[in-house]
């Protein structure tokens, strides 16, 4: 049962009003060959190899996954392991150096009318997936098994400091719109709403005019409050249903698409674009100007900030994503890479050392979900997975209001991830076995 507990963290949207820019090609790139939730890409490159940009260099047979194009055009140096920002482990990866090319692979744009199978066909072709969240392939999600009413489009971007939906709202419009059109024709809904958290006023009236005349499609103003953009909460507040128990948006028929996603959509279906570059916001409390900045997927984090970011204070610790949910990393020498969202930078002041749990329950009391935090973070503790999977690791959407609120600074978090981590290994085991 998702329960509504008033959470209002700060907001920080210090780039809100800042425009996106692009940044130039980097001399380097190095790309994971695991970016998103399903089977690890295989190289189809080898050192020596020339490539060009929206060349695929990574792929599998398999239907869940998204394949790897080079976002820039050079020589392979190397495929050898590399540290990945959000599994904590080294990763197979392709290192790439620009030549000087500026070529670039496109798809042959498509034009209406287009078929659901033709967009799910292209979406897997350009490499999309999620990038709102857990880098799910968008050609699956546009395969439900079940019936879809409703397909929504989460621009709420509840999570403090990040501004990037908000940007591509007012930015790309046009695609956005063009985007959702694309979702509903694959999933077979009748409506199609953008879901907007009340404190992005322009955007709210940019996008009611955009969509006046559009008899099937309309803005939804959420209240802003933390987590309004995990999808089973989104979903409750907007059709008053819930997402049953280990179950999916499909479940009570509906489909919910970031807003990048959604303008990636466009751009692969009717311009023939793989996914190869991302808007990220570059913020913090250290940061002189907050930013947001398109960058070119495997490009690490040090040339993205290199004569780019100004600090107005010394940093003590580099977040990939968002403070509620992101991943804090150790050196910058780590890759953009396609489920990122921004890179904030914070002061020393903002962290402290974690304490043994006092069992004031203020974990429980803030999770939407109802779960047991703590109880899930000792048991993951112990190495008993099955009583945390039994106190609901596996239902978790890892929002992070629990860790925000425990006075302890326990990262009850992070052992959800590791819970979620290890149960996904022996779930794997047991079905080889």
């Amino acid at each position: 049962m998702i329960l509504e507990h008033e959470f209002y963290p700060p907001e920080f949207k210090y780039s809100s009003k800042k425009p996106i820019i692009n940044l130039p090609i980097p001399k380097r790139v190095v790309m994971l060959m695991q970016q998103h939730t399903g089977a690890q890409a295989q190289p189809t490159v080898k050192a020596g190899d020339t490539v060009i940009k929206g060349q695929v260099i990574g792929d599998s047979p398999s239907y869940i996954f998204a394949p790897i194009h080079s976002s820039i055009s050079g020589i392979v140096k190397s495929i050898s392991p590399w540290f990945h920002p959000m599994l904590g482990r080294e990763m197979a990866s392709i290192t790439i150096e620009a030549n000087g090319n500026t070529d670039e692979i496109l798809l042959s744009p498509l034009n209406y009318p287009i078929t659901p199978d033709e967009v799910r066909l292209r979406a897997r072709e350009a490499g999309l997936v999620g990038q709102g969240g857990a880098a799910f392939p968008t050609h699956v999600k546009l395969n439900p098994t079940k019936p879809i009413e409703y397909a929504i489009i989460n621009g709420a971007e509840c999570e403090p400091f990040l501004t990037v939906d908000h940007r591509q709202m007012l930015e790309n419009p046009e695609k956005l719109i063009s985007g959702l059109k694309l979702i509903m024709l694959a999933v077979g809904a009748k409506k199609g709403l953008i879901a907007i958290e009340d404190n992005k006023k322009d955007a709210i009236n940019l996008l009611i005019e955009m969509v006046r005349q559009t008899s099937d499609i309309r803005v939804f103003v959420l209240p802003s409050k933390y987590p309004q953009g995990a999808e089973k909460v989104m979903i409750k507040t907007i059709i008053g249903k819930e997402v049953p128990r280990g179950g999916l948006p499909l479940d009570v028929g509906v489909v919910v698409s970031n807003v990048s996603t959604a303008i990636s959509l466009t751009e692969a279906v009717f311009e023939g674009k793989v996914f190869t570059e991302k808007v990220i916001t570059i913020s913090g409390d250290a940061v002189n100007e907050a930013i947001n900045v398109k960058v070119h997927l495997g490009v690490m984090v040090k040339d993205v900030i290199n004569n780019l970011v100004e600090f107005s204070d010394s940093y003590s610790r580099l977040i990939m994503g968002g403070p509620m949910t992101g991943f804090s990393q150790a050196t910058l020498e780590v890759p953009i890479i396609k489920g990122t969202s921004g890179l904030l930078f914070l002061k020393k002041t903002r962290f402290q050392e974690a304490a043994d749990c006092i069992r004031c329950g203020r974990c429980v009391l803030n999770c939407p979900l109802r779960l047991m935090p703590a109880y899930i973070a000792s048991n993951t503790k112990l190495g008993d997975y099955s009583m945390a999977e039994f106190y609901g690791a596996s239902d978790c959407f890892e929002c992070g209001k629990c860790s925000y609120v425990c006075p302890a600074n326990i990262p009850l978090v992070h052992y959800v991830k590791v819970a979620k981590t290890e149960l996904f290994k022996i779930k794997m085991t047991s079905s080889k076995s």
